[in-house]
């Protein structure tokens, strides 16, 4: 089933395998999937989840199977009722709290200077500077958004 969850804690433990186990805890509830399939190749909770790289107060879409199960408590010979949750995939983010995009300069292409740039003589001397100044502010900014370059407006 689809649901959302906000990220509220992580751990991984190791399996008896070797395998890892990662636990996502939201809302008192925990929800796991392991790295590797039984082949050894990574599953694809772990695709996602790598990709995405979840940070703590993230809120993630997943595709989730829960699955009643019980198991007899050593200690007091009493049977525990509980449900295993295990993260099939991950969907993605659901909100804004991604890292914002990151400003970069402009893709590396020559800029040549203005052409028309008064001579350097005495008085010329601001109209040089402020046509320099202006040359320089209508330089682009870019930023880094889902992967494809995106001027920044100002």
């Amino acid at each position: 089933m689809k649901q959302n969850i906000v990220v509220a804690g992580q751990e991984t433990k190791t399996a008896k395998t070797g395998n890892t186990k990662y636990i996502i805890v939201s809302d008192n509830k925990k929800y796991e999937f392991y790295r590797n399939k039984a082949d050894g190749t990574a599953s694809v909770a772990y695709t996602g989840y790598a990709n995405l790289n979840p940070m703590l107060g993230d809120t993630l879409a997943i595709n989730v199977e829960e699955t009643p199960e019980s198991f007899q408590d050593t200690k007091t010979g009493k049977m525990v009722n509980y449900t295993k949750r295990r993260i099939m995939s991950f969907d993605g983010r659901v909100d804004a709290t991604e890292t914002p995009p990151q400003a970069t300069q402009a893709p590396p292409t020559p800029v040549k200077p203005p052409t028309s740039v008064p001579s350097a003589s005495g008085s010329d001397l601001e109209a040089r500077v402020k046509a320099l100044e202006d040359w320089k502010d209508k330089q682009p900014v870019w930023a880094d958004i889902d992967g494809k370059q995106e001027p920044v407006p100002f």
